[in-house]
């Protein structure tokens, strides 16, 4: 199996999704989120061709798959490296994903 690592920005989106959720909902459902996020990291380490190709021709990401992960409305995007698999962004599904990738 080949590593997760987490970018930068993705590294940020977790971070300030976490705190939003522990600010406005409580401890409990931000380590849901934070749940949520491990076992999504597990099942792409595990299986890294499950997530979906669709936003690939939409951002011409060549690679760019994505998971939704159950119980929280995100997606968790990545690309498979030949030693590792990089979550790039982890953007909530009413976002503009098209604005995220391009900055």
């Amino acid at each position: 199996m080949k590593p997760v690592e987490l970018s930068p920005l993705a590294r940020e989106d977790f971070l300030s999704t976490y705190r939003q959720y522990l600010l406005d909902a409580g401890p409990e459902v931000a380590n849901r989120f934070s749940d949520m996020v491990d076992e999504a990291v597990t099942t792409i380490t595990e299986s890294p061709g499950v997530g979906s190709l669709r936003y690939v021709e939409i951002l011409e990401v060549p690679g760019l798959r994505y998971i939704t992960p159950p119980r929280f409305p995100y997606l968790i995007f990545y690309l498979e490296h030949p030693h590792v698999i990089r979550v790039e962004r982890m953007l909530h599904t009413s976002s503009d994903i098209d604005h995220h990738f391009s900055t």
